[in-house]
């Protein structure tokens, strides 16, 4: 996992220098004239750019600090009730989320509040969509107190997938952060996992496509 300072590029700054890489073919390519070689390093820098592209966001009409917005683009590959087993050790609701190589991976604070805990984990490199991914896989954790008026507790996991070998965070334990910032990212397909109390509401439903800082995921009990 890496940590870095927070960035509002259209372009995540984490891909400038693969994106640099692919500027060489190009380069040589039109000096040479060498058309394909060109024609290679050119689509290679535009398909990095797209992966790490960082559009701008805006939360929905009516939100409240019990909203809960969806941490990341992707699909929805699980909605079920399973123990917490990180910090809260108790029965929780999760949501899943798959962000496959086409979505944007730059992830977002699901709800306003401050950092309680941090975790991270190495881990394997399971493919994103199984459920074992959750457990296994490199991962890291944030135990998130809300700014509502039960300072509840939720947990939001940035996991990597079968091609993602890097973990991006851009906060650790004791920071604050305000819904829908952004929280880092995750190279090159990979998942989030939500848990929120069981109180909840979860307005999302497996097969479900959201997008990160605007969708909303669910409701906390007031």
């Amino acid at each position: 996992m890496q940590k870095r300072s927070v960035n509002s590029w259209i372009i995540a700054r984490e891909g400038i220098p693969f994106i640099l890489f692919w500027t060489l073919p190009l380069l040589i390519g039109i000096f040479f004239d060498v058309y394909l070689l060109s024609i290679a390093g050119a689509a290679g820098g535009i398909l990095t750019a797209l992966f790490f592209r960082n559009p701008p966001r805006h939360l929905p009409a009516g939100v409240t600090p019990s909203t809960v917005i969806s941490p990341a683009d992707g699909k929805i590959v699980d909605v079920s009730e399973v123990i917490e087993s990180r910090f809260l050790k108790k029965m929780m609701k999760k949501a899943s989320i798959f962000m496959s190589v086409t979505d944007v991976h730059v992830n977002r604070s699901p709800v306003s509040g401050k950092i309680i805990d941090q975790i991270y984990s190495p881990g394997k490199f399971l493919m994103a969509q199984r459920h074992k991914s959750s457990v296994l896989n490199e991962q890291n954790a944030y135990c998130l107190e809300v700014d509502d008026e039960k300072r509840t507790a939720v947990v939001c996991v940035q996991i990597a997938g079968f091609i993602a070998r890097r973990i991006v965070s851009y906060f650790g334990k004791g920071d604050s952060l305000t819904q829908g910032q952004m929280i880092g990212l995750i190279r090159f397909g990979s998942r989030v996992d939500i848990y929120l109390p069981l109180s909840a509401e979860i307005r999302v439903k497996k097969g479900d496509r959201v997008a990160g800082g605007e969708t909303i995921i669910g409701e906390l009990a007031r």
